[in-house]
């Protein structure tokens, strides 16, 4: 398994949380706008609470990489802020950089990006949707 931040400290974070676990993975520094793995290397990438943080090109952009690396039948299961501004119950999703995103605008964009059969719902916790998909 891997894991990439394109931040230093949270990749620093989460090889300790991996240690603490007895996981055995490979974290690596990088932005999704250019993962460093060979097309088609993973059958599953999984996204949780990034995808809001991203300004729309190095959105676009990270979705057509995820698309690159996954393999044929591969998937995507994305997990972020969804729901409109007024259906929001928590206050870490009302914060600016929060409050403006809902996960479901992405849908167009996984199309673009090349991926099909596109899921969303409520996840069941706060006010986090998901988005599945598949190449």
């Amino acid at each position: 398994m891997y894991g990439i931040d394109a931040a230093p400290e949270m990749i620093a974070r989460a090889r300790k949380k991996a240690r603490k676990a007895g996981l055995e993975m490979v974290f690596e520094t990088a932005a999704i706008e250019a993962l460093p793995f060979p097309d088609a290397t993973f059958d599953v990438v999984l996204s949780t609470v990034m995808f809001h943080h991203l300004p729309d090109d190095a959105r676009r952009q990270g979705l057509r990489e995820i698309r690159r690396v996954l393999m044929p039948g591969g998937r995507l299961l994305a997990v972020d802020f969804g729901g409109s501004a007024q259906e929001r119950h928590s206050h870490i999703a009302m914060r600016p950089n929060h409050a403006h995103f809902d996960i479901r605008k992405l849908i167009p964009e996984l199309s673009e990006a090349g991926l099909s059969g596109i899921t969303s719902g409520k996840v069941g916790f706060r006010d986090l949707w998901f988005l599945s998909c598949r190449v």
